[in-house]
């Protein structure tokens, strides 16, 4: 009783008619398209299955590695997630970017304090300087020689000897790529890279299943899988006028012999 109430609702939604019974239904999702496949007796649900698999196999294998890629790249994202504590990283890196910042703050006001007591040339490379620390990016060989030109004044000066030192150590870090090669910022730029590789990875295989996807073509796959069977397609044979499916529905079934002509002739 339940299995016959099911065939009447799939009959129903459907639309197929007593006449394709038995038959087997195919629907490509991909496709929005419905397959109605009549099962005679030389042919089989199994031997339809098997030539449309057959037919597929190609593509479906490719899916299939696909796939073991995708869910390695997505463990990869999870491992990285779960192995850093990017709260930590982040406010420690920060943190650093901070404390140089204010380093950097301190040094440039120094210079400003003092450029009032200094000569017109000492004066413009120090409120130059202050203002070149503003940037985090080693000196170019023009601005050394100036940076060379401040220090050596800076050097004369009894009273500039702290400040000798502060700009001497603030130089050489921007040289040396600071606070970009600080340990926290380091061990941040490389959790957030490996994390990019995953997302990126995982994007790249995501957009090949789609084009895998589309590649598939099922329903050329039944057509051929039935035309092998002797099947051949049929625009609206044995399908009833009003179905629940708004998809399209092709029949696929025996074509119907017509019956041959007599001719007489006189005796």
């Amino acid at each position: 009783m339940a299995l016959t109430t099911a065939v009447g609702e799939m009959q129903k939604f459907f639309g197929i008619s007593e006449l394709l019974l038995p038959c087997a239904v195919v629907v490509s999702l991909q496709e929005k398209a419905a397959f109605v496949v009549a099962v005679t007796k030389n042919s089989s649900v199994y031997q339809l299955l098997k030539l449309i698999k057959t037919k597929i196999e190609p593509v479906t294998a490719q899916i299939s590695q696909k796939e073991v890629e995708l869910a390695r790249a997505k463990d990869d994202r999870r491992i990285c997630r779960t192995k850093h504590d990017w709260g930590l990283l982040r406010r420690k890196a920060a943190a650093v970017r901070r404390e140089w910042t204010e380093y950097k703050t301190r040094v440039a006001n120094e210079l400003v304090n003092i450029a009032g007591e200094r000569t017109a040339e000492e004066a413009a490379l120090c409120r130059w300087m202050s203002t070149r620390l503003d940037r985090d990016e080693s000196l170019t060989a023009d601005e050394w020689a100036s940076a060379r030109a401040l220090l050596s004044l800076l050097g004369t000066a009894r009273t500039s000897g702290r400040l000798l030192r502060k700009l001497r150590r603030t130089l050489t870090k921007l040289n040396d790529g600071y606070p970009e090669r600080h340990e926290a910022l380091t061990r941040l730029a490389a959790a957030t890279a490996w994390e990019d590789a995953t997302q990126m990875k995982i994007a790249q295989v995501k957009a090949e299943l789609d084009i895998l996807g589309r590649e598939l073509c099922l329903s050329a796959a039944v057509v051929a899988a039935a035309e092998e069977l002797g099947l051949m397609p049929e625009e609206s044979r044995g399908l009833l006028p009003w179905r629940q499916l708004t998809w399209p529905v092709t029949v696929l079934a025996q074509p119907e012999r017509t019956a041959p002509k007599l001719r007489f002739g006189r005796a």
